[in-house]
């Protein structure tokens, strides 16, 4: 039933995901520059918001904390659709970034809870189907619906992204957990223990590089560099988004049988091998003069990328429950959501500031220098994982595993 209700939910996110921007700018009126920074709220947000719910997921469970956080969420879209002004937007968003932060360590944390082993690396790799498809088809509705020339058509997509977040809510108190609330089984922990955890900043430092050079780039880089760069309409970003949710729709249980038992970190370099070729792929857009070219690069692009995201969607999940001992589960995933917290927040400007003035070979190399650096972090990484750790457990059928 929580597949089911995340799956509901991506649709929601799908609707909207890579029109914020453009709703904001385009049909609000509001200057490229303040946009970008309205977009890095919901991140800064969550650097108080994160943490405080990962505490709450441990004392009280997760459940309860990812249900609340639904509702905030929801409430919050809704109010988006309202939104005229810099001045309005800004607290919306706010509260739009209390709910995103409490998502991940929460719904990480009850994954955790109703599966474990192999099982629960098939439970991350198919939330990350579902949660792709419904952003596919979400993303392929908009972009037939949302039109700049109309606002209320993005205010439509808005509210209905407040309803998908409570039938999410809705589908996650059918949920039955064993053995009890986690509150009741897990003993006190604190974030200093985290702290000082000896893989702890290791496995952060690659969940930092990770939304830098990801997703935080999707939401704000992507739609600023193809509208404004290659001058593609909004709807060459959706039909980019379908492109690599059906990449991922279609690869991610080929790649999952492939490494199921291959460590973690290799993994992850085959992540920053795909992602550096992506954004040297996205960058060439701009040689590039004819327009149906710059159509082609950009979904290229988005599909070579979601290659990349196939390997990393089973791996960083199970690695930081891997290492995480289990009193501590949810402040670990609360304190790696601080790593989205900080991309969120820092990727919009940047990104935006140097698309808009025009230097945006400047942005594409950090972002390769990003992946080179998560490549080397991983292979760090590696000599201080036990095998387990690292996912490599004795092949079942080598035939079907991928040696890296």
């Amino acid at each position: 039933m929580v597949l089911a209700g995340s799956l509901v939910n991506a649709l929601g996110t799908g609707l909207v995901l890579p029109f914020l921007l453009i709703y904001l700018h385009t049909v609000r009126g509001i200057p490229l520059g303040r946009t970008g920074l309205l977009l890095a709220l919901p991140g800064l947000v969550g650097f108080v918001a994160g943490p405080t719910g990962g505490w709450l997921s441990d004392r009280y469970g997760a459940r309860q904390v990812l249900v609340t956080g639904q509702v905030v969420s929801a409430g919050a879209a809704v109010l988006i659709a309202c939104v005229h002004s810099a001045g309005w937007a800004a607290p919306v968003l706010a509260l739009y970034g209390i709910g995103n932060a409490t998502f991940f360590p929460s719904q990480s944390g009850l994954f955790a809870q109703v599966a474990e082993g192999p099982l629960l690396q098939r439970m991350f790799a198919t939330n990350f189907v579902l949660i792709n498809a419904g952003i596919g088809v979400g993303g392929l509705v908009a972009g037939a619906v949302a039109n700049v020339h109309h606002p209320g058509t993005f205010e439509l997509i808005y509210v209905l992204d407040g309803v998908t977040f409570a039938v999410y809510a809705v589908a996650v108190l059918s949920v039955r957990l064993p053995g009890g609330p986690v509150h009741e089984q897990a003993r006190e922990g604190s974030y200093r223990e985290v702290l000082r955890h000896p893989l702890f900043w290791r496995v952060f430092g690659l969940a930092m590089l990770l939304a830098v050079i990801g997703y935080a780039e999707i939401d704000s880089g992507l739609p600023a560099f193809a509208t404004v760069t290659l001058g593609l309409p909004p709807r060459a970003v959706a039909v980019a988004l379908v492109a690599n949710t059906a990449v991922i729709v279609l690869g991610q249980f080929v790649v999952l049988r492939r490494i199921e038992h291959v460590r973690r970190t290799r993994c992850l370099l085959v992540v920053a091998a795909l992602w550096t070729a992506s954004w040297l792929l996205l960058g060439s857009g701009a040689l590039v003069g004819p327009h149906a070219a710059r159509w082609v690069i950009v979904c290229a692009f988005a599909g070579l990328f979601g290659l990349g995201e196939t390997f990393m969607a089973p791996t960083t999940g199970p690695l930081t429950n891997a290492v995480a001992p289990a009193h501590l589960r949810g402040r670990f995933f609360a304190a790696n959501s601080l790593a989205f917290s900080f991309a969120f927040t820092v990727a919009p400007p940047v990104a935006t500031g140097l698309i808009g003035r025009h230097v945006g070979a400047v942005w594409f190399g950090l972002l390769v220098a990003g992946c080179v650096t998560l490549a080397l972090s991983a292979r760090r990484l590696e000599r201080r994982l036990t095998p387990e750790q690292n996912g490599a457990l004795p092949l079942l059928d080598p035939e079907t595993s991928l040696v890296l």
